[in-house]
């Protein structure tokens, strides 16, 4: 409220002179003389000033009051809050009506807040790389999946074009996409959709793995099938084997029964032989989830390397790297791919070696055999699918499984110029396992990270 240019008393004072030329006015008309009609102007007006100036005091106080807690709310801040109960009447209300108000915008605060830090969390943790880009196709912001999924490449500022993403913003906003020039599985399924932050238009880009999915289907039905199929044949096996040994045993006296003795020490063997496998390929659906630790990558290796000494396992990783993974878990995947390894290289009187490589983000892990290398790349992770005489196809899949719980990743090829084939395990190193936790427990701002 702006002062009146005659002291801030405004109407008031008009109130006041008004009054005070009455009683002059008065006073003449009553007969009296000039020096007390002038004494009753000056008290009259003297009085009218000190009722004006109280009456603007208790006006202006609580709408000086009520023009600060608005000022505050916008500027943001909803905590002021007026005193009602020094005034009464047009102005107590109004003053009630603003507190009501900053009580609502500082409620509703508080729940965008709240709703914005729950997405940001969701957008850290979930599985699905998250990009934004702005009409020039600028990329502005991404998420922990989006920087694994394009291997670090990612800064503020970088064009779609160059990271292969261009076709990603046009077309149908739903399709599956591939990644060629990616490591990682290149079926991928595209969400496309439209946002605003600012007044600026942005587009988000969504990309899951469909190749995941499907695994995951693919794993749970075999887990259904073998528990379906462990029951029931556990059941017919142990009674046959059972039968079998006292056959063997109330026959071993007998000498004129060796035909029936030697089919009986078939069936034996070969329920045996059955019940063994049952039990392996079930470990496909007992598989536990890892129970991680920090694990030093090339001593780990080493250990399980001297579990088998068939034919000579050479080590020439030097780079010390950290990762963290199951010990026990990690040693039986690593087990069985450094055992196919040395089965394939056997066959050719040759040699295995293994060695990693060291980025940011994961330790890449890579065994090669001197072998025949693999006839059929497309069947090798199809259970009870073997290219070994006797082999029973649980190995690969059981490898794969471990090491995709563990955030990482198995691939097999043949080697380009020579003969065998190579096993690449890409593990996350533990300081990104560390930096990814942080991000959990509350650095979700990626300004902070300097990710846009």
């Amino acid at each position: 409220m702006k002062d009146d240019p005659r002291g801030g008393y405004g109407l008031p004072l008009w109130i006041g002179g008004v009054s005070a030329l009455g009683f002059a006015l008065g006073a003449v008309a009553a007969g009296r003389g000039a020096v007390a009609g002038a004494a009753g102007l000056a008290l009259a007006l003297g009085a009218a000033l000190l009722v004006a100036r109280r009456i603007h005091r208790q006006a202006s106080h609580p709408l000086r009051t009520a023009a600060n807690v608005l000022d505050a709310m916008r500027h943001g801040d909803y905590t002021h809050r007026a005193r009602t109960d020094v005034v009464r009447g047009p102005l107590s209300d109004l003053l009630v009506e603003i507190n009501q108000l900053a009580w609502h915008l500082q409620a509703e605060r508080t729940r965008t807040e709240e709703t914005s830090a729950l997405l940001s969390a969701l957008i850290e943790r979930v599985d699905v790389a998250l990009l934004a880009f702005d009409d020039q196709s600028l990329l502005c912001w991404w998420n922990p999946a989006a920087q694994r999924l394009f291997n670090a490449r990612l800064r503020v500022g970088i064009r779609a074009s160059e990271l292969g993403a261009e076709a990603f913003l046009t077309g149908e906003t739903e399709r599956s996409v591939t990644l060629p020039g990616n490591a990682a599985p290149s079926a991928w399924e595209l969400r496309r959709g439209v946002f605003h932050r600012g007044g600026q238009r942005y587009q988000f880009v969504l990309l899951s793995s469909a190749q995941r999915v499907r695994r995951e289907e693919e794993r749970a039905a075999w887990q259904r099938l073998v528990r379906v199929l462990g029951h029931e044949v556990n059941n017919t096996l142990a009674p046959i084997q059972s039968l079998a040994a006292t056959c063997r045993d109330m026959l071993e006296e007998e000498r004129d029964v060796p035909a029936v003795l030697s089919a009986l020490e078939l069936i034996e063997h070969r329920s045996a032989s059955l019940a063994r496998f049952i039990s392996e390929f079930a470990r496909l659906a007992r598989l536990p989830e890892p129970r991680l630790e920090r694990l030093e990558l090339g001593a780990h290796v080493r250990r399980v390397v001297s579990l088998d000494a068939r034919c000579p396992v050479h080590v020439t990783g030097k780079h010390g790297v950290e990762i963290l993974a199951d010990g026990a878990l990690l040693e039986q995947a690593l087990l069985n791919l450094i055992r196919n390894a040395v089965d394939a290289s056997l066959a050719r009187q040759g040699e295995v070696s293994v060695d990693w490589q060291v980025d940011e983000q994961s330790a890449i892990l890579s065994i090669i055999d001197e072998g025949e290398g693999i006839a059929n790349l497309d069947n090798l992770f199809v259970p009870l699918f073997s290219t070994k005489p006797g082999g029973s196809g649980i190995g690969l899949v059981l490898a794969r499984n471990i090491i995709e719980a563990h955030g990482g990743q198995l691939r097999l090829d043949n080697r380009v110029r020579a003969s065998g084939a190579v096993a690449r395990v890409t593990l996350p190193r533990a300081l990104r396992a560390e930096r990814e936790g942080a991000l959990d427990a509350g650095a979700s701002d990626p300004r902070a990270r300097g990710t846009g």
